[in-house]
């Protein structure tokens, strides 16, 4: 009993502390969270594993100041391993699917496309979209509607403008008749397809 009391207990001070420390801090966490959960597993690995989501950046810019590339600044803490942890965000089952959509379209928001870690995050993103669709939009639904634009913005926000019709074409027809969203999608696609041409 008191083992699940302590698991608890490290849970949600992951949570609460998550939401509050800065990127080199956040980083060494992960670091270490990645190593335990994913690289030298061990007994207590789904523990650190859980730990890694809530650890992970759970917005746009926490996670640009992780994971991304500053010209001023240069490269962010995690910025060589950005992929294998983004990576694992995306595998991990250790969180429910609709956990994993609300983080995501929190990362997503307000989101703007850069190289390196940014476009292997959208990337990543695409491909649970399409494979978790009906868990997405149902997450989706519950953030209001400039939020969601917002959302389909960055996934539209792409340098290649045939990829990105593509996209909008798959996403448009698993839509069907949801004609309110529809319309919020062809909004962020147009705008994204602009800011791309500029």
């Amino acid at each position: 009993m008191k083992w699940l009391v302590y698991i608890s207990l490290i849970f949600c001070a992951g949570v609460a502390h998550a939401q509050s420390i800065d990127a080199s801090s956040r980083s060494r966490q992960l670091k270490i969270y990645f190593d335990r959960g994913f690289i030298h597993k061990k007994k207590d690995s789904l523990t650190y594993q859980k730990l890694f989501f809530n650890t992970f950046p759970g917005s746009f810019a926490t996670f640009d100041e992780v994971f991304g590339y500053d010209d001023k600044k240069g490269a962010a803490p995690l910025y060589n391993e950005a992929n294998q942890y983004t990576d694992k965000l995306f595998i991990t089952k250790v969180v429910k699917v609709n956990v994993k959509a609300r983080k995501l379209i929190h990362i997503a928001l307000n989101g703007k496309w850069d190289a390196d870690a940014i476009s292997h995050f959208q990337y990543k993103l695409h491909q649970f979209v399409k494979g978790n669709f009906a868990t997405f939009l149902a997450e989706l639904n519950k953030v209001n509607n400039a939020e969601i634009e917002s959302v389909w913005k960055f996934c539209f926000d792409v340098e290649s403008a045939g990829y990105r019709k593509k996209l909008y074409e798959d996403i448009f027809n698993r839509l069907g008749k949801n004609q309110a969203m529809i319309q919020i999608l062809f909004s962020a696609y147009k705008k994204a397809t602009s800011e791309q041409i500029h």
